[in-house]
């Protein structure tokens, strides 16, 4: 029999339980003798737990779950999945079909039939960060100079009640009070703190919205916090990072959370390998000095502090909009600057004008190639933005998502990220300014020789 696992990500709900389990069955195709798929609740999800399937592909979920939603989720090859909506004492059929398109690319397609068919309908078409953050992101991105918190605040609202009109449509009552209430959480403990990301200047609205966060028993909260400070209170000339780093134990009374924000603040730096590679890391063994070194911290530092300024660059695959690969080294002789993006990511999109602006400016200019390469998993999703947007200077994608070789060598676990490298292939910048930085043009000139 094929070993396959099968997963639902599961949120769980306020409401009391009923006794009677929830019933999901259905068929899952498309699957090869190598695939793995998980049952996973996120109130546990680190215990992925193995469901069995008939060599036919049904199954059958018996789940004693709290009104919530729930995702499978095939996590290895060929990816693929669907979110459903689970609650005690419902029945439902999912029948589930992967369909590899090329090397590269899956589509899931899915019957859904029985109960809630209204809630899965809208977990799948309603996502928070797709209906709220997204607009809000490709609005302001860049563009934030004069944007004030109470702005970004109504504007979120106004998008999130948007939503709300379309869940009172919703039959289901536990459904519409337990997405109201999630909705609402990702809004004051996710959304909001994305102003820190695009606006220029923190007013005292943002000032109060940050002092009101439990920094102090809460790492998520804690994280928004150390965004805020980094963005908006570090002094002007002082490197924000190390001045983080630095306060930290000032900032937060728990040394667990201080920690944990000191380990997440290095492991995003050292995969950028700034200049200052090793002050950094002086600073963070001073945030707790005798802790041993998280084996991932160290082997990232190790890593990274080969692959700073004038440092060899490290070959890497991509394709172009016909299939054709080639590779890094095959654009040496002139300086590269790189954009990695994916149609899906709001961000990017916003720098797309930005893009084009610099491919203008440098279009004739022999020293330098402006270069874009997609994360896409979608390929036609891909072809058609190019398109759509004449998205003129080389456009490439690479397999495997964040899999890729570009990913793992260099970092890339969050776009846009923009990277420039000289004309002898040696690296420049891991992490260089963006195409909407005000001093983005003689950024690129000062490195150009």
């Amino acid at each position: 029999m094929k070993k396959i696992l099968l997963a639902a990500m599961m949120l769980l709900g306020a409401v009391a339980v009923n006794a009677q389990k929830a019933v999901i069955t259905g068929k899952v195709k498309g699957l090869n003798e190598n695939s793995h798929v998980f049952l996973m609740n996120i109130a546990d999800p680190e215990n992925l737990q193995p469901v069995t399937v008939a060599a036919d592909g049904s199954y059958r979920l018996e789940l004693d779950a709290p009104d919530g939603y729930a995702r499978f989720l095939i996590v290895d090859a060929p990816k693929g999945g669907v979110k459903f909506y689970v609650q005690n004492g419902m029945k439902a059929n999912i029948d589930l079909e992967i369909i590899q398109k090329n090397e590269a690319e899956t589509e899931s397609k899915v019957n859904y039939t029985g109960d809630y068919k209204d809630c899965y309908e809208f977990i799948n078409k309603e996502e928070y960060y797709q209906t709220i953050q997204t607009p809000m992101l490709e609005k302001y991105y860049g563009k934030g100079d004069n944007l004030t918190f109470a702005q970004w605040r109504q504007e979120m609202e106004m998008l999130r009640d948007r939503q709300f009109a379309k869940l009172n449509k919703i039959s289901n009552p536990v459904f519409r009070k337990f997405m109201r209430e999630d909705i609402n959480t990702k809004l004051e403990k996710g959304g909001l703190s994305w102003f820190a990301e695009v606006g220029s200047k923190a007013d005292d609205s943002y000032l109060a919205w940050m002092d009101a966060l439990d920094r102090d028993n809460n790492v998520q909260e804690a994280m928004m916090y150390a965004s805020g400070y980094k963005k908006f209170l570090v002094p002007e000339g002082q490197d924000k990072s190390i001045t983080l780093l630095n306060n930290l134990n000032n900032l937060f009374t728990n040394k667990e959370i201080v920690n944990k924000l000191a380990d997440n603040e290095v492991a995003n730096l050292f995969e950028q390998a700034p200049a200052n590679i090793n002050d950094i890391y002086t600073a963070y063994c001073n945030v707790t000095p005798g802790r041993e070194i998280p084996a991932q911290i160290q082997g990232l530092y190790d890593h990274y502090k080969t692959m700073v300024p004038g440092a060899k660059a490290v070959n890497f695959d991509m394709y172009d909009m016909n299939g054709k690969k080639l590779t890094l080294a095959n654009l040496k002789g002139k300086a590269v600057y790189i954009d990695c993006w994916a149609t899906w990511c709001g961000p990017c999109k916003a720098e797309t004008p930005n893009m084009v602006k610099l491919y203008n400016h440098f279009k004739n200019d022999k020293r330098i190639q402006l270069v874009s390469i997609s994360l896409d998993k979608n390929q036609a999703a891909w072809k058609s933005m190019v398109k759509k947007e004449n998205l003129s200077w080389p456009q490439y994608i690479v397999k495997g998502e964040f899999d890729c070789m570009l990913c793992k060598e260099y970092g890339v676990t969050g776009i846009p990220r923009f990277m420039m490298f000289d004309k002898k292939g040696n690296i420049i910048s891991l992490d260089a300014p963006r195409p909407s930085a005000p001093n983005i043009i003689e950024w690129i000139e000062s490195n150009l020789k």
